[in-house]
């Protein structure tokens, strides 16, 4: 049996948010503004090194707002 490999750590970030009205994400509920976080993850591979993944906002979240 091989030496087992260490799991990444990942550890989750915030770089500020956006304002839109919360009934854009949740229908139905009153048109107030509300805070979406932008987040991203700092990965720390073990054989790789530090990894920053950030998927950036969804299409449909754009359209939306």
């Amino acid at each position: 049996m091989g030496t087992p490999m260490n799991a990444p750590r990942v550890t989750i970030l915030e770089a500020g948010f956006c304002v839109a009205h919360r009934n854009v994400v949740f229908p139905g509920e009153p048109m107030v503004s509300m805070e979406f976080p932008a987040l991203f993850a700092l990965i720390e591979h073990p054989s790789f090194g530090p990894i920053l993944y950030d998927t950036g906002y969804s299409f449909r979240f754009l359209e939306a707002t």
